[in-house]
């Protein structure tokens, strides 16, 4: 099975949004999702120190499961009052993973990471396995990871986010399975 084949089997196997049960196309929107991991992966594998791309496909399933549970509504960017990290100013979060606007994003770049299609969900993708990657790098562990990415700046929660990342880990372990089949 292809790398992007056993990413959408875990993918499928999470639990469900209670908006999206019986949401039409939900196969498909994942599979664009499955599709823009396995890019993001191998991209930040191919540029920057990192252990394997399933390791990075496992970690961004478990930051999305957490930060959004892979709801339709959060990916499409159509968020209700309490979602997406919501201020005065408004939406401060986009996407899948939460990915908050950087500084050194022009609006544009910031805009077109909005949207199911393949090429948004594959930008924050890919920014969303930098951060991760700078992170591992920062914190010293994908739990540290984790902890930078949920609070913004500090390594300091790592011992919050042990669970989520033995559960990338376990991700990562069965979709390796899941390619050598």
């Amino acid at each position: 099975m292809d790398f992007a084949a056993a990413i959408l089997v875990v993918l499928l196997k999470q639990p469900v949004h209670y908006t999206d049960k019986g949401e039409e196309g939900r196969i498909e929107r994942l599979t664009t999702v499955s599709s823009s991991i396995a890019t993001a992966s191998n991209s930040v594998v191919s540029r920057k120190f990192w252990s394997s791309k399933e390791t990075m496909a496992g970690a961004l399933i478990e930051l999305g499961s957490i930060e959004s549970t892979f709801a339709r509504n959060v990916h499409s960017g159509e968020c209700r009052p309490f979602e997406c990290d919501v201020t005065t100013n408004g939406f401060t979060a986009v996407g899948i993973w939460q990915t908050h606007k950087r500084k050194k994003w022009s609006v544009e770049y910031w805009n077109s990471m909005k949207g199911l299609e393949l090429e948004p969900t594959t930008i924050t993708a890919t920014v969303t396995a930098e951060g991760i990657a700078g992170g591992v790098g920062m914190c010293g562990s994908l739990a540290g990871a984790f902890s930078q990415y949920n609070t913004g700046n500090t390594c300091s929660k790592a011992y919050a986010f042990e669970g989520a990342a033995r559960a990338a880990n376990r991700f990562a372990q069965w979709i390796i399975n899941l390619e050598n089949r």
